[in-house]
């Protein structure tokens, strides 16, 4: 992963100890990507974005329509960064995670024509990455977020972990700041991240 999802990463659930790979340019460069379109823009320059998205009360409580909505704007913005430099989307492009099988069903009910895309729980992403991760929270209440954590003996939030570290180049990660500020990994995670308004998205 680029080493500004790491100096996140490493710290929070490693120790510190997990360190880049001096070798590869590609963890500490500059993204290759470029936009004329100023939200594109922001996409490739931030490596990680906490986007604020409100809770949704009209459906049930492990959707959020709006998030979803979000989801697949982010991904067809992706898909014109990766068509205006020219480079081929592959199944190991794009990928987005959600806890719930009621938002997956959702997203994918937003998205044409990207069956490259993969849309699952962090369960099934286990050993596997994508350049860009875009992560759906939908956590609608605090209590909620136990139901979506799975700690070790240590205390590390391991699906937490998984889920972050499934991204080689950037990551978007969608919920509501209030309720997930109750917790510390997560209150520590959105302070590190560019934080954004839905409203800059849609």
């Amino acid at each position: 992963m680029h080493m500004d999802i790491q100096n996140f990463v490493s710290p929070v659930f490693y120790d510190g100890l997990l360190k880049p790979l001096k070798m590869i340019e590609r963890l500490s460069a500059v993204s290759v990507f470029k936009s004329r379109d100023k939200t594109r823009r922001m996409l490739i320059k931030e490596r990680m974005i906490f986007v604020n998205v409100p809770v949704d009360n009209s459906l049930t409580s492990k959707t959020n329509k709006l998030e979803a909505s979000i989801v697949a704007r982010l991904v067809n913005e992706w898909k014109g960064i990766y068509k205006e430099n020219e480079q081929n989307i592959t199944e190991s492009s794009i990928g987005v995670i959600t806890p719930f099988r009621a938002q997956i069903a959702m997203i994918r009910s937003l998205l044409t024509n990207s069956e490259e895309i993969t849309i699952d729980t962090v369960e099934r992403y286990q050993g596997g990455a994508r350049n860009q991760i875009i992560i759906s929270l939908a956590v609608s209440r605090a209590e909620m977020i136990d139901s979506i954590s799975n700690y070790s003996d240590e205390g590390v939030d391991r699906k937490l972990n998984v889920a972050l570290t499934r991204a080689r180049e950037h990551l978007i990660i969608l919920g509501s700041v209030n309720i997930l500020k109750s917790n510390p990994v997560y209150s520590e995670l959105i302070n590190y991240c560019e934080l954004i308004d839905y409203s800059e998205i849609i």
